[in-house]
This record gives structure tokens, sequence and C-alpha cells, in this order.
């Protein structure tokens, strides 16, 4: 109960807090001229023309005499200024439709053009430049009394095909581009009959094909054509509606938010604005629903949709001759319109939705019988209001949360924050729920204040929470220790009376015990790992329990002491009559290391030499020979007759070194009888010995054996090669000799310390050895 995993969450969802917008105002459009010298345009399409970030726009000119298609260049300001620049003109009754698109593939864009009379559709080419110019291209077609056009890749081979309607002549065409770089483009009919007044391109049934929704005039219907996604693809009408008198627009969106494509028409002749629900199934059906519909004279030429005031769901704006209107949509699954007009004024013809000044939001391009105006759209600020929190009472080591909604009315999101006045209370906020967690064990008031901000508007909110305190255990942080280590913990409680602690733990490795209010933990010996351990409190009524974990970390441990077996001191002698193959036993006792194995190392020290490693053994006993004893003991001291041995001995674990208990073994090698018969003989080979001492000061005995009689002679010399002393002996007898040497030249001057060569040159033997004079 007491880890702050564990604690229990209070939590409540949209009670006590609600926020909504305040709707002071609706989404305005400010209207803003930019060209007034137009003649009649029917069409106005926006799109970033010279690639430089901003919304520009392309008109049509209807004038009877002279045809013209304009471009009006956007500053790029924040209130932009358009330039009005006329790209090229026809012969003829002018210009009914246009529609931006990239129709060669290289990245800028083009124009796609149809004019009524003699019924020419034509593109123009995008140079590329910054600021660029279009270059009519040959006409793609001729079609008498062309209404509308659409750009888009309705087979699916990368570059763009076009679309047209023929209310004369009662066509539905595309027109099917090679991808050349100068493309070409071939006309192939989708429908005939019913006077097609507009036409829209869009993937209608999911399938990633573009299908085809279309609006007939004169025989007062909306139908959609689904394409069979064939390379040359063909595509089968459906009817939708058969009663939209003189249908005259379709557009193409998902207006209810359920991820399909529904469609939008307006019908002149009986005043209607519809859309049509798509059902979302493999081969859908469309539901027809009006939006509008009036007995006045309305007549809508236009419909087209986008989320105009920004609250995340699709609404219309239409055009009539007389009005410019919008229907916001309430964002419901089955959505209502409310509709408001923008501007009453006579000669509208076409309308475009595109974000002009960059804000962010959507606006309005038109064009009239005699100007083009851009409607920049001015989305109402928020308002947020709080309802009423109430203070909050939960126990103490509770977590209290409370869930918000997450955005405004009007769609916006909400930016919450939160904060406490008392440093035992924290208040955060993770999306839209804010969660309060006091510190363990706390208990008392905290005042908490909840921050909404939605845009430049900010709300704030406090309340009281109030932890109650409750009989328990206090928490307790989890324990590491060393291997063979004790720890003490101190147990708290709030019981009010008097309070009984107990503990257990989940492994016998480890011990609790309690003297009052402390618990002791005691692990076994050399035992390492983690025991969970479960304190109780009790005041005879309740019982609370915490729990927490100790940690015995390993620690390498030293071998333990261990002593000599063997006595302090003895003696060996060693005769003519022994047996060379008799020992002596060196024994000690037993050294343990948990963790790993033990080695034994026997040292040895003959004379004032230093010590020297001669075993290393896993025994506790080592047999010398007497026959070692003779080799290794009087080697440097062929002559003694006896010699001291000390042998001392570690016990290591490869880490820790223990040395043994008690003073070193002293062994004395008696060999005097030995060596009396020995030298009674001749030496077998002649031989020159380690002088002794080495190093020395400030004598040295130099010892050699002759084998036969022989003139030898002793020379001394220094690092240099240089002679330091001589000694000549002729006809020396064969047998054991020896020469002290005072460390004086022939001259009987003392030399130096240092390092010395003696070497013993016979007629038929020369040795040389090393020593060392020390001052």
């Amino acid at each position: 109960m007491k880890k702050v995993a564990n604690y229990l969450i209070i939590s409540r969802l949209l009670i006590f807090i609600s926020f909504s917008s305040l709707i002071i105002g609706q989404t305005v459009f400010n209207p803003i001229v930019i060209d007034n010298t137009v003649v009649g345009s029917k069409s106005v399409f926006a799109a970033d023309m010279d690639g430089d970030g901003d919304m520009d726009i392309v008109s049509s000119s209807d004038d009877w005499n002279t045809g013209k298609i304009k471009w009006h260049e956007n500053d790029g300001s924040a209130d932009p200024t358009l330039t009005s620049e006329n790209i090229q003109a026809f012969s003829g009754i002018g210009i009914v439709a246009v529609f931006a698109a990239d129709m060669d593939g290289d990245g800028d864009m083009d124009i796609v053009s149809a004019s009524e009379i003699p019924g020419t559709i034509g593109w123009s080419e995008n140079d590329g430049a910054v600021d660029p110019t279009w270059s009519s291209r040959s006409s793609i077609a001729n079609v008498s009394n062309v209404e509308s056009v659409f750009a888009a890749d309705m087979d699916a081979d990368g570059d763009m095909d076009i679309l047209t309607t023929s209310w004369y002549n009662s066509k539905l065409d595309w027109y099917e581009n090679d991808g050349a770089t100068d493309p070409t483009w071939s006309k192939a009919n989708i429908g005939s009959g019913g006077g097609p007044k507009s036409v829209f391109a869009a993937d209608m049934d999911g399938d990633g094909d573009m299908d085809i929704a279309a609006a007939f005039a004169e025989n007062n219907s909306i139908a959609w054509y689904e394409n069979d996604g064939a390379t040359d693809p063909t595509w089968t009408v459906a009817v939708i509606a058969t009663n939209a008198e003189w249908a005259s627009s379709v557009y193409v969106a998902d207006m209810d938010g359920d991820g399909d494509m529904d469609i939008v028409s307006g019908s002149e002749d009986d005043d209607t604005i519809a859309w049509y629900e798509n059902d979302g199934a493999t081969d859908p059906t469309f539901a027809a629903v009006d939006v509008f519909k009036s007995d006045d004279y309305v007549s809508p030429i236009s419909v087209s949709a986008a989320d105009m005031d920004g609250d995340g769901d699709m609404d219309i704006v239409t055009i009539s001759s007389f009005t410019l209107s919008w229907f916001a949509n309430d964002g419901a699954t089955d959505p209502t319109w409310t509709g408001t007009d923008i501007l009453d004024e006579y000669g509208f013809r076409s309308i475009f939705l595109a974000d002009m000044d960059k804000d962010g939001d959507t606006d309005i391009v038109s064009s009239t019988s005699s100007k083009i105006s851009w409607f920049e759209a001015i989305l109402p600020p928020d308002e947020i209001s709080f309802l009423s929190l109430t203070d909050v009472t939960i126990k103490e080591d509770e977590i209290y949360s409370v869930t918000f909604i997450s955005k405004s009315d009007d769609g916006n999101s909400i930016a919450f924050s939160a904060e406490s006045d008392n440093n035992s209370v924290t208040a955060s906020i993770s999306s839209s729920t804010l969660t309060v967690t006091p510190t363990a064990n706390w208990y008392g008031v905290a005042n908490i204040k909840v921050s909404a901000s939605v845009g430049s508007t900010t709300e704030e909110v406090s309340f009281k929470l109030t932890v109650t305190a409750v009989s328990d255990i206090s928490t307790v942080q989890d324990v590491t220790i060393d291997e063979d280590k004790v720890a003490e913990v101190d147990l708290i409680s709030t019981f009010s009376g008097t309070t009984t602690f107990t503990a257990v733990s989940d492994t016998n490795a480890v011990t609790a015990s309690i003297s009052s209010s402390s618990l002791t933990l005691t692990p076994n010996a050399n035992w390492h790992g983690v025991a969970n351990i479960k304190a109780y409190a009790s005041d005879g009524t309740s019982k609370d329990s915490t729990s927490f974990k100790l940690t015995v970390t390993a620690v390498n441990d030293a071998p333990t002491a261990f002593e000599w077996v063997s006595s302090a001191s003895d003696t060996i002698n060693i005769t003519p009559q022994s047996n060379l193959d008799d020992t002596y036993n060196l024994q000690w006792s037993a050294s343990t290391d948990v963790e790993s194995t033990i080695d034994y190392l026997l040292h040895v020290q003959i004379g004032v030499y230093p010590a020297e490693e001669i075993y290393d053994t896993t025994s506790t006993s080592v047999q010398i020979t007497y026959q070692e004893f003779l080799e290794n003991v009087f080697e440097l001291f062929p002559m003694l007759p006896g010699a001291t041995v000390k042998f001392s001995v570690v016990a290591t674990d490869g880490i820790d070194t223990v040395k043994v208990t008690g003073d070193d073994r002293v062994v004395y090698v008696n060999r005097y009888a030995y060596l009396s018969i020995a030298v009674e003989g001749i030496p077998l080979e002649f031989a020159l010995h380690e002088n002794y001492p080495n190093p020395f000061n400030p004598t040295t005995t130099l010892r050699f054996d002759l084998p036969e009689v022989s003139d030898i002679t002793l020379t001394i010399y220094n690092m240099l090669g240089q002679k330091v002393r001589t000694f000549d002996y002729q006809n020396t007898s064969a047998g054991y000799h020896s020469v002290t040497w005072d460390a004086t030249n022939n001259l009987g001057q003392q030399v130096g310390a240092g390092v010395y060569l003696y070497q013993l040159q016979t007629k038929n033997f020369v040795k040389t050895r090393k020593m060392v004079l020390l001052k």
C-alpha cells in the first residue's frame, strides 16, 4: 500500500471541470478587390503558380470580343496584395473555365482552359522562371460550349489527364495524356446526354483509382462514374439523384468525417444545395440530404467545400448570381449546416477556396462579371468558461486524477497546465488528464490551480485538496549492504496507540529481528543476493504492512587464518649412510575460502640470501628429500658442513593473501659427517663456485676445485675489463681450494664498490663469475 506504484488512484472523468467555447461571434470574411478590369470572368483557380510558397490566382474572361487568361501574383506578405497580368488572348467568345496543374511533369504549374466559342480546349506551359510566363500550346481539342474542365491522373500512369463537360453537346469526355515532355492528349467519351454542367474527379469507392462525379442540368441528375482501374480505364455510371433541377455544380469531399468521399451539389431551378452521403461500401451508394432549400430565387451556380471556421469539419461555400454564402457544419456524425450570407452582390460567377494569406485558415476567391476578389477569413477568438470545480478529499497515499475535454466547443484544442502551492503535492497534466500525487505518508491541505488556454485566451480555476491521515506503517526504501554486513532500519507508523512491529524475510539466509522500532537484518555468513522483507505495524486492532528489498552484494573474502603444524625448529643430519630419498615433512593447517580454491605458496630462505618461492600447491604439506637439501642448500656453500634454512608459507585465493600464523619454521641441515668423507676424495672436474658471501664487504671467499695438479691463475676484473687483482699458483695440488679477497688491488689499495668479475684459468679450464662489492 505504501509504495508509490501501489497508490490507490481516485479517478473522475468529466465530472468536476468542463470547458466550453462561448461563441461571441462567427467567422467573418473581409472582401478585398484584386482586379476590377475583368469582363465576365466565369472561372477562378488558386495555386502557387510561381513556386514561391504562396497562393496566386488564375482567372478567365468571358469577353465577347477577346477572351483573356490572367494570373494575379501574390507578394507573400501577411496582408498580401496581388498584381494582375494577362497571360494570353483568344479570339471569339472568351474563356469559360481554367484549371492549374503540372501538365507536363516538369514541376511547375501550367494552365488548362476552355473557350466557349469556337470551342477550344488548350493548355499554357509555364517556363518555370521566378517570374514565369506561359506559352500557349496547340489546342487539345475543339469542343463547342465547354462548361468545365478538371485535371487529374485518371489512368494512374503518373501524368495529368483532363476531364471536360459540354452542356450544349451533352458530352462528358476525358483526354489521356501521353506522358511526353511535350504531351499530347487523346480524347475518349465517358458519357453522353443529360447536359453535363460540372465535373469533379476523386476516389469515390476507396479502391485507389479516380472516379468521377458530375452534375447534369437537362435531366436534373447527379451521377458518379466508377473507374474499373484498367490501364486504359472505362467508367460505369450510377445515377445518385434525378430531382436536382438544373444541376449546375458538384464538389467531392468527406463531409461527415467518416473517411469516405461524399458529394455536394447545387441545383439552380429548385434553389437547393444538397449533399450525398457515401455509405462507405465497396460499391457505395449515396443518400441525398438537403443542406439548404428555398422557395426564394437562390439558384446556386457553384458549390465548394472546406473547413471555413477551423473546427475540423467540412463546411460549404456557394454562390448564386446575387449572393456569396457559407454553411457551417455542426460536426455531428450526421451533420447539419447553418447558412450565413457573406455578400449580396450581382454577378457572381465562380469561387475557389484557399489560404491566400498563409494564416492557417481558408479564404475565398471569387469572380463576378466585373471583378476578381478574395475574402479574408477572420476567425473569432475562443473564450473558455469553467464550471465549478469542487474541493476534493482523499486519504493519505492515494492519488487523485480527473480528465477534461480536450477541445473547446468550436473544435480548437485546449492546452492545460496545473500547479500546487505545496511542495509535498505534485500536480501534473498528461494530454487532458490532471493527476495530483501527494508525497508518501504526507497529509494536509494543498491548493491546486488549473489553467486552460486556447489561442490567446487563458482561464484559471483552483480547488482545495485535503489529504487525511491514516494509521499505517511508513514506506521503507530498498536497502543495499555488502556481504557479511548487517542492516539497521528504523520503522515508523502513524498508529495512535502502542505499536508492535514485526518483520519477515522470504529467505532463510536473512534473519529479521526487531528491538522496539529498530529492525535488524542479518544475512548468513558469506551469503549474497536479494531478500524480500515485509514489515508489519499493529496496534492490536488494525494492521498495516510495507515491503522492501534487501540487496546483499558479494565481496571477496580473504582466506581464513591458518597455522603451522610442523615444529618451530628442527635439525636433520645427512650422513654417508643416509638414504637420500628420505624426506623432511613440512605441514600446516587448512585455510578456507567460500568463493574459490586456496593455493599455498612455500618460500625458503638460506642463510642471508633472500627468500624464494619453491612450491605452489593446494596441499597442506610438502615433503622435501635429503637429496634436495644437498643440491639446493649447499650449492652456494660447497665447503660448509651445515646451513640454516627458514620456511614460510602463505595462502592465496588469487586476490587476497594471508601469511601462516606463527614464526617461520627453522631447519638446521647438518652434513658434517657426509662432508668429512666427501672432502677426502678428489674432485672429478674443474669448478669455480659462487663467492661467499655475495654481495660482500669487506671480504669474500672464492672457491674452486681441481681434479689434478695444475698451474692456475685467478684474476679479478672491473667492469671496464681492467685487471684489479691477480693470484698465481704453480703446481697446485688436486682438491678443494679457496682464496679470500679483501677488496684490494695488486698495489694493496682499496677498490671502489661495484660489480667485479673473477676468472679461474688453467691449462684446460676457464670459468668466469660475477660478484658485488658493497661499501
